[in-house]
């Protein structure tokens, strides 16, 4: 019983401290993971994260012409779900490209996305028409998530996304 309680401190105690730790910008990239990548980028360093920079600028959600496809609703079970997806790694990968090159239209574009959603999305829903019933519970989580990595880099590195904005 005594090892129980031990225990159960030290876990609240590690928790405790980790929690105080965290750091932002730090969802799944810390500031120096980010300046790691921009650095290896920079100066070609890295072959693999060279390559992965290159895919990476080569997609279509990469580019400043991206038009996200902005709804009030989207349907988790429908093409609206993909869309909305896209547009989530669509911020992520202008967050990025910003984080990695200064350059002020990709952290324009990644907020133009974020405050586009964050004004006009209402819900995720599946609709009754469907046999896959709760795929909405996914498609928020993983677009969820991606939307939040994308506004993390942006809000913690000075690109210019107002606080009016960020508390919507």
């Amino acid at each position: 019983m005594k090892f129980f309680f031990t225990s159960l401190l030290l876990s609240f105690f590690v928790l405790g401290t980790l929690s105080a730790q965290f750091v932002h910008p730090g969802i799944t990239s810390s500031r120096e993971e980010l300046d790691k990548m921009k650095q290896q980028v920079a100066d070609g360093s890295d072959a693999a994260r060279t390559l992965g920079w290159n895919k990476l600028k080569s997609a279509s959600c990469s580019s400043l012409s991206y038009s996200p496809n902005f709804r009030t609703t989207v349907y988790a079970d429908n093409e609206s779900s993909g869309n909305f997806g896209l547009d989530a790694l669509a911020a992520y990968s202008h967050a990025l490209q910003w984080y990695i090159t200064g350059n002020q239209a990709n952290a324009d574009k990644a907020i133009s996305i974020l405050n586009g959603y964050s004004s006009i999305l209402t819900s995720i829903v599946t609709s009754s028409a469907s046999a896959n019933g709760n795929q909405e519970v996914p498609v928020a989580g993983w677009a969820g998530a991606t939307f939040c990595e994308a506004a993390e880099i942006i809000r913690y590195s000075n690109a210019g996304w107002s606080a009016a904005d960020i508390t919507k």
